[in-house]
């Protein structure tokens, strides 16, 4: 299946005429062009894209959309896709549409919000989009190999947080957002901010980092401990989130729910010496933006579909001390989670 003939189901099930998307991730999903303040409308008969004058030349090159040169404004080029297409009704994603555009959109047309149907839209993850994630991750991985010879006493978070994005753009990648490397204590914040603080020996290390090619994005965490003999708890905490993700990691399929997947991890954690100390959700969509929907969340009710792209990443996290989280990216099928990440998961890491 296409991604237009998943919209076309979509729209039959919402009983509207038309998807109409504002923000540049869905516009980008559907067209292939990144553009801002415009809109995309996709309907039975094509895909309609307002450009203005900034991307009128790159909009013309696009094949399969329909350009409409936005020069008196965006609403005045979706008045006139409406009329053409006899469009009455449309739904919008109001997570991804400000009040004024709802506003403005609503006097041409009946406003419906398909947030659901439009993020299930979303999850779905093509061959073309399939093949730049693992390109992506590719990077990511090679990007990890690289660094380690640059991990030395006197080195700092800042330091290797520019080689690693130095590396991903010198092999002609974006990052897909903005890196993470910590040292020491910092560890035990989950998304905690680099700075100068620099490595020594017996410090535990956290990178969170990934590679963005074609717009689709990579992601990946590992743990490990910067020093000839991890100390016993640490060990412990990253064999207990390694078990956690090798559970999940055969468990995870489509048609199981968010919720169920994260209990693969969950439980195994909190059943030993590091209980309530999983303090995130096991994991995200992953695609044109970093966080999408799915999730494995404890509160996640919705079955995870094939085809989708997440992220694996349980966690250990000890206030003050340091912190474990690995993490993959899989692909879902009917029968399992594809794993797409290569790189090794070592408890110890000295030279």
């Amino acid at each position: 299946m296409t991604k237009k003939e998943l919209a076309l189901n979509f729209l039959n099930k919402l009983g509207v005429d038309a998807f109409v998307f504002f923000d540049e991730p869905s516009i980008f999903y559907f067209t292939g062009l990144k553009i801002s303040d415009n809109a995309c409308v996709i309907t039975e008969n094509g895909i309609f894209l307002t450009a203005d004058m900034r991307y009128f030349e790159a909009a013309e090159r696009l094949n399969g959309v329909a350009v409409l040169k936005n020069t008196e404004g965006v609403f005045k080029s979706l008045e006139e896709i409406f009329s053409a297409e006899g469009i009455r009704a449309c739904a919008v994603n109001e997570g991804k549409i400000t009040l004024k555009e709802h506003g403005k959109l609503s006097s041409l047309v009946s406003v419906k919000n398909g947030e659901a149907e439009i993020n299930a839209l979303r999850a779905f993850k093509d061959e073309s989009d399939l093949n730049s994630i693992k390109k992506a991750q590719k990077i990511t991985d090679a990007a990890f190999s690289h660094i380690l010879s640059y991990l030395k006493e006197g080195v700092s978070e800042l330091d290797i947080v520019s080689e690693l994005e130095y590396f991903m753009k010198k092999n002609q990648a974006e990052t897909a957002f903005n890196t993470i490397v910590l040292f020491g204590s910092k560890t035990s914040i989950p998304h905690g901010e680099p700075s100068n603080n620099k490595l020594k020996a017996n410090m535990p290390v956290l990178f969170d980092f990934g590679a963005k090619i074609n717009g689709l994005c990579s992601d990946m965490s590992r743990s490990f401990f910067f020093g000839e003999k991890a100390p016993e708890i640490y060990k412990d905490a990253h064999e207990t989130v390694l078990k956690a993700q090798n559970a999940a990691l055969s468990s995870i399929k489509a048609g199981l729910t968010g919720k169920e997947c994260d209990s693969f991890a969950r439980e195994i954690i909190n059943s030993g010496d590091f209980e309530n100390l999983f303090t995130h959700s096991l994991g995200h969509g992953v695609g044109y933006e970093i966080h999408e929907w799915p999730n494995f969340a404890p509160r996640a009710d919705c079955p995870i579909p094939a085809n989708a792209v997440l992220s694996v990443e349980p966690g250990i996290y000890l206030k003050g001390r340091f912190g474990v989280r690995i993490e993959d990216i899989v692909f879902t099928t009917q029968n399992e989670a594809v794993n797409l990440t290569r790189s090794p998961k070592f408890l110890n890491f000295y030279q």
